[in-house]
């Protein structure tokens, strides 16, 4: 009598190649999350260059003076005082200002942006899904203090250690600022970087 050939495999024979499977998954993909990230942070960066020429144009045509616009921070709660504050719900938007000098939309837009729940600098912005780009229109927030007070480049001290612009920040996933948390900023010297926590509140706490 002819047997019959085995064309199937066993239960031990799967939960074998199950496990092979789950362990290259655990080995690999962390490789493909730093990647796809590190490939999102140069995108950003690449942005942040490209409006960074358009806030240098823009400088030139309104004598050395930042844009008086703001971001959706400034637009929830009462955040600023005085003029600036009288002034915030009807100002422009920062991407709006710049619009004239930085023509494509999409370079204010971060790939890595998904939304947070709490903006950190004012608890009235929330639920800021599915990205800060979808809803506002960028993924990138202004030093708006730069605005307020009118500043003006040929005064900055130290434009390099200034930050002009940086990611759209808050609460995600309930957690404020995570320490290993890092932000691509745009100086006010048109650089951008890549930083850690501490840089970026170093930047904040730099005066002009």
């Amino acid at each position: 009598m002819q047997s019959r050939s085995r064309t199937g495999f066993s239960l031990v024979e799967l939960l074998t190649i199950i496990a092979i499977l789950s362990i290259l998954a655990a080995v690999l993909l962390p490789v493909f999350f730093t990647v796809r990230g590190k490939a999102q942070q140069t995108a950003c960066l690449s942005n942040m260059s490209q409006i960074g020429k358009g806030f240098a144009q823009y400088l030139q045509d309104y004598d050395g003076f930042f844009p008086y616009a703001v971001d959706p921070v400034d637009r929830h709660g009462n955040i600023w005082r005085g003029e600036f504050g009288t002034n915030a719900p009807n100002l422009p938007w920062l991407h709006e200002a710049l619009q004239p000098y930085v023509k494509s939309k999409t370079l204010f837009r971060c790939n890595a942006d998904t939304g947070f729940e709490y903006a950190d600098f004012s608890a009235a912005l929330q639920n800021v899904y599915p990205s800060s780009f979808e809803k506002y229109g960028t993924s990138y927030y202004y030093h708006t203090a730069l605005a307020a007070v009118k500043a003006n480049e040929s005064r900055l001290l130290t434009p390099a250690q200034i930050n002009l612009m940086y990611d759209g920040s808050g609460i995600w996933h309930g957690t404020l600022f995570p320490p290993a948390q890092r932000y691509n900023v745009l100086y006010a010297d048109y650089h951008a970087k890549n930083v850690s926590r501490s840089q970026i509140d170093e930047a904040w706490s730099t005066a002009f």
